[in-house]
This record gives C-alpha cells, structure tokens and sequence, in this order.
C-alpha cells in the first residue's frame, strides 16, 4: 500500500511540474516542440533522482522509459549542437 501512495505522489508531483513548466515556456513565448521535450525529460530525470530508489517492480519499467526518454534528449541536444556548429548539414538533412 506504501507503495502505491509513494507512486501516486510521484506521478503527481511529476505532473503539476510538467504542468508548471509548460505554463512558464507558454509565457515566455517559446514555439519549439523540442524545447517543451527535453524540459520536460529533464524534470522526468531530477523527479526519478529525488524519489530513487522506487519500488521493485516500476524499476524495471522506469528504466525501459528513461532509457528511451534519454535517447530522445541526446538526440536533441545532438541536433541543436550540429545546427550551432555545421547549419548547413542540418539543412541538407531537413531538405531544405
């Protein structure tokens, strides 16, 4: 039962952060998905950091999530990165 409630408090907390994070880039005006993206696996990861470790049986799920939510943030770091140093590789690559 313990458990259950430490998840739920989790889940919550994660989400009214997501929340809060979306109304702040809202305000500031932002307009790139990838922004909101990697905001938002950040959060993800510095929620998980505060509450590890979790219980048994959402570790292994956890981990399935962070481990693609981390491919999805390297690979925009990795792109917003090339568009700094070479734009006109990211331009081939878009077609543009």
């Amino acid at each position: 039962m313990s458990e259950i409630v430490f998840i739920d408090k989790f889940l919550v907390r994660l989400a009214l952060s997501v929340f809060a994070a979306l109304i702040g880039l809202i305000i500031i005006g932002e307009k790139r998905a990838d922004v909101y993206v990697a905001v938002f696996i950040l959060i993800y990861f510095i929620f998980l950091a505060l509450y590890s470790p979790l219980p048994r049986e959402v570790e292994g799920k956890i981990s399935l999530i962070s481990k693609i939510l981390l491919t999805i943030f390297i690979i925009i770091v990795a792109f917003r990165i090339l568009e700094i140093l070479a734009p006109t590789i990211i331009a081939s690559i878009l077609g543009l």
